[in-house]
């Protein structure tokens, strides 16, 4: 759980060093982890044991709320739903919370992310005038005298060379 969050449906599966070094921790034969958990019902009481032992719990209402909160607050951040996914996951396991299942967790990361673009245009509603909407819409449309849009030719850094060019220069 200290490593994933959670504990693998297929323990048997996981690499052997992981094994190796799970069994050093505990003090068992490596062998013995393998043939743990065989059973569906042994497998979920020892996993309950180990979760207990180590201080580790199930999420409850507020703690998924509380990770819904964190995940907006990054989200307001960060808009690649990768990181996001991976600070879910380390939030989890920092407030040793067993994590529940990823498809669980990319739900609530795309739900953070959608809550932070409706977040983000509430803030900048008031700045969209008019004359700020009509001059944006303007980099969109091709200019002849550079033969593409003035947005392409700002990312493609003419507007740095520009500024270079027109910058006085030390005598």
């Amino acid at each position: 759980m200290p490593w994933l969050g959670f504990v693998p449906d297929e323990v048997c599966a996981a690499p052997p060093v992981a094994v190796a070094r799970l069994a050093d921790q505990l003090g068992v034969d490596s062998a013995v982890l393998r043939s743990c958990g065989g059973r569906a019902k042994t497998r979920t009481e020892h996993l309950r044991l180990a979760a207990r032992y180590l201080g580790w719990r199930l999420p409850t209402a507020l703690e998924s709320k509380e990770l819904d909160e964190f995940l907006l607050a990054r989200a307001m951040e960060h808009d690649s739903p990768t990181l996001l996914f991976r600070l879910a996951c380390e939030y989890l396991i920092s407030a040793k919370v067993i994590r529940p299942g990823p498809v669980t967790v990319v739900e609530r990361v795309a739900h953070a992310r959608a809550e932070a673009q409706r977040e983000t245009y509430d803030r900048l509603a008031h700045e969209f005038t008019d004359e700020r909407c009509a001059a944006l819409d303007k980099l969109l449309v091709v200019d002849p005298e550079v033969k593409m849009t003035r947005l392409r030719w700002l990312s493609s850094c003419g507007g740095c060379r520009l500024a270079r060019w027109r910058r006085p220069r030390p005598r």
